[in-house]
């Protein structure tokens, strides 16, 4: 009777823990699917100010990174890679950094070394990262031209760039 008393809890007590675990982490960015982008200005290493609103008319790929994140820095050459690909196209790459300890100078020094070359907004606060919900890293959200979230990406993956590029020119 005990026996079976705690093995009925202890099944249930994983199944919840299960089920709070699979909420926290399905919730997030996925959650914008279909829904309008939120809003937002930023200002990127190189001191350009940047307005989503502004970019209306265009595909938009936010590539929210950590250079902590090893995942992040794996899926970088990636991210270049789909921002090479459509350089003279109606298509926007932007990183969203959220390295609150870092200065400028040292991700740009960063980037310069890895070969990257799309914008980058340092989000310190971490505002940006807030109104997409970003919960774990890397993440990217693609915005269509009207300004619609049509796909979220967590995690790296080997097909990612090639993932990305599809959906971009399905989008164009």
């Amino acid at each position: 009777m005990i026996r079976n008393f705690f093995s009925r809890t202890g099944i249930a007590i994983v199944v919840g823990t299960l089920g709070l675990f699979a909420t926290l982490f399905a919730a997030g960015p996925t959650e914008l699917i279909g829904k309008p982008a939120p809003l937002f200005t930023g200002k990127t290493l190189n001191g350009t100010v940047v307005n989503l609103e502004d970019l209306r008319g265009k595909v938009v790929l936010l590539d929210f990174w950590a250079k902590w994140c090893p995942s992040c820095r794996k899926a970088l050459p990636k991210i270049q890679s789909v921002a090479k690909r459509f350089e003279n196209q109606n298509v926007v790459v932007l990183g969203v950094n959220l390295d609150y300890e870092e200065t400028p100078e040292v991700l740009k020094a960063f980037l310069k070394t890895n070969g990257v070359t799309f914008d980058v907004v340092h989000d310190v606060q971490g505002a940006l990262s807030d109104k997409y919900d970003v919960r774990s890293i890397p993440c990217a959200v693609t915005i269509d031209k009207d300004g619609i979230v049509r796909f979220v990406h967590t995690g790296d993956s080997p097909t990612l760039g090639m993932q990305l590029g599809d959906q971009i020119a399905d989008l164009l």
